[in-house]
């Protein structure tokens, strides 16, 4: 019983909660890019107005999007972000469950990320010992360069900047490519644990399934410009 209520867990935390924040972040992510593109070419002053404050809101929102998907678990109410995936998988014996889906996941596991050495140590290991592996390996990429430099960037924006306005001086900018490494860790965990504990794929063909609506802002921007 034990198993299967953490296993809901598992899908509660990655349906009704991470993949929106993914879906948000990379929509900001893609629109705020887009209008950096182009906002020297749009020749309306008011859509130049309009564009800016899209812009700064795009910002805002993709920092806390991202943020939240990499926040350490509260101690008084259950949250929704890839650590409380990672708790879940150290304080409760799931494996007998994973045994529904682990010939699944080991198919796809080059998808995730893993190494060629660690996916044939990850195929010849215990359920007990591939799920110790395999969340040990997505928690390593976090706390090690260039994912955890990045994680606190995000946090002192957040903490010292959109939720304190605090009198002092930071580093505000959020490169590109520093953002699409986050949002990438982050699917190829939720594909993972997705597919690994509850035997849902997050993959349509190669895509991501929030990718099909990930372009939609962007678009609708496209068009605003363009009218």
């Amino acid at each position: 019983m034990l198993d299967a209520i953490s296993m809901n867990k598992i899908k509660n935390i990655i349906i009704k909660g991470l993949l929106k924040e993914v879906q948000i972040a990379e929509r900001s992510l893609k629109l705020n890019e887009k209008i950096s593109k182009s906002y020297s070419n749009i020749e309306s002053q008011n859509k130049k107005d309009i564009a800016y404050i899209i812009y700064n809101l795009t910002y805002t929102e993709m920092v806390l999007a991202l943020s939240r998907l990499y926040d350490e678990p509260s101690k008084k109410y259950p949250t929704r972000c890839l650590k409380s995936l990672y708790k879940i998988t150290k304080e409760q014996n799931l494996s007998e469950e994973l045994s529904k889906f682990r010939s699944e996941s080991e198919l796809n596991l080059y998808k995730f990320g893993f190494y060629p050495e660690l996916i044939k140590l990850l195929k010849s290991d215990s359920n007990r010992k591939f799920i110790k592996h395999s969340t040990n390996f997505f928690e390593a990429e976090e706390i090690n360069p260039p994912l955890v430099g990045n994680i606190q960037k995000l946090k002192t924006i957040r903490d010292k900047l959109l939720a304190h306005n605090e009198d002092i001086e930071i580093d505000t900018s959020v490169p590109y490519k520093m953002a699409y490494e986050l949002i990438d860790h982050a699917k190829k965990v939720l594909s993972f644990f997705s597919l690994t504990y509850t035997g849902i794929t997050l993959f349509i063909g190669n895509k991501f399934v929030t990718d099909i609506h990930s372009n939609k802002w962007e678009k609708m921007f496209e068009k605003f410009i363009d009218k």
